[in-house]
């Protein structure tokens, strides 16, 4: 797989002023992930354009098929800013909507069928892809929300313990209520921190990604389905007796540990 950074045409837009800004576009070819796409881009731009600081970076799909991954085309963008150091305390945040890729094998709802003339379709009950092998599903960009809290900590505060705590909590799911979400919503990804000499504190980066509870899911006949964000939700099939794959059970997965997010300190 080879990841290809292009830079548009209409790209550095630029203003000067207090609020001096520059915005460099990309285009990102060769990868289904906007991790990869992301991280490709940022080590392509410069980290200084015009005498500004790269502030933040975000690409947006354009064209997103996991099966066909140097078909894939992204936009990226990558803001550049006036250099300010932070005090100890402070904070920022950064938000991305782009969303992400989710296998199904159900849909929403069958809006057509279609057979031969003579012939009558058979009822998969949503079932997508169906063949006498099993159901193949497909894969599809759904809505996902993640972002970004950088933080300004006391020295005193980072100590080995609490970075052993923070590397176990990595990947772990929230057990109350965090950041206005629910129990069971909110990934932590992780965090990178630096030490910042002069200031004497920490500059730390956490990462989180959110995933919507559902309540009330229906798959095929069966009702009532209720799943959290990460939990994962799989379906057993079987034959109705005319070598049509139906849905039989629907399964709700706890796949992640939860954890208390009180630990990270923001």
């Amino acid at each position: 797989m080879t990841i290809a950074v292009v830079e548009k045409q209409l790209s550095r837009p630029y203003e000067v002023g207090d609020n001096a800004s520059a915005t460099l576009r990309y285009s990102v070819t060769g990868t289904a992930s906007s991790t990869l796409a992301e991280a490709a881009m940022v080590a392509f731009s410069p980290s200084k354009f015009q005498g500004l600081v790269r502030r933040s970076a975000k690409t947006d799909p354009v064209f997103v098929d996991t099966t066909n991954e140097p078909a894939c085309i992204w936009d990226g963008t990558v803001i550049y800013g006036l250099w300010k150091r932070d005090d100890t305390g402070d904070s920022t945040y950064e938000f991305d909507t782009s969303g992400g890729t989710e296998h199904m094998t159900q849909s929403i709802e069958t809006v057509g069928s279609y057979a031969r003339t003579g012939e009558t379709a058979g009822d998969h009950k949503g079932a997508i892809g169906w063949t006498k092998h099993g159901v193949e599903g497909i894969d599809h960009i759904v809505g996902a929300y993640a972002w970004a809290e950088r933080h300004y900590l006391a020295e005193a505060y980072i100590t080995a313990r609490w970075r052993k705590r923070v590397a176990n909590l990595t990947g772990c799911i929230n057990n109350t209520t965090f950041r206005s979400f629910p129990a069971g919503e909110v990934m932590f990804v992780g965090a990178q921190g630096s030490y910042r000499q002069g200031n004497e504190d920490w500059e730390i980066s956490f990462r989180f990604r959110q995933s919507r509870s559902r309540r009330n899911l229906e798959v095929g006949d069966i009702t009532g389905i209720d799943k959290k964000g990460w939990e994962y939700l799989w379906v057993q099939y079987d034959d109705d007796g005319d070598d049509i794959k139906i849905p039989i059970a629907a399964y709700v997965e706890q796949v992640q540990y939860y954890g208390d997010f009180s630990v990270l300190g923001i």
